[in-house]
């Protein structure tokens, strides 16, 4: 199980993500409204998207995704163990 800082951090970056990924969603459900451009806050700049960009911002999306899974599973204790044999 992981320390209560640790626990703390991974939550923070949890969280973080987490409205990053609502923000590029709703990118994207604006292009599907018609929208040509978007801007949205990052939390450490400014960032503005086009249409064009909605491949990326897919990816970006999906890559999100992998990462709050992986920390919602370093934050549950979870995991996985691979060993073999010694001989």
């Amino acid at each position: 199980m992981a320390c209560t800082s640790d626990a703390a951090w991974i939550q923070e970056r949890i969280d973080a993500k987490k409205a990053l990924l609502a923000q590029y969603e709703a990118a994207l459900t604006a292009f599907d409204l018609g929208v040509y451009s978007y801007s949205f806050d990052t939390g450490q700049s400014r960032q503005t998207v086009t249409r064009t960009s909605a491949t990326q911002l897919a990816k970006d999306i999906s890559r999100l995704e992998d990462e709050i899974s992986v920390l919602m599973t370093r934050l549950c204790g979870g995991g996985r163990l691979y060993s073999r044999p010694g001989f």
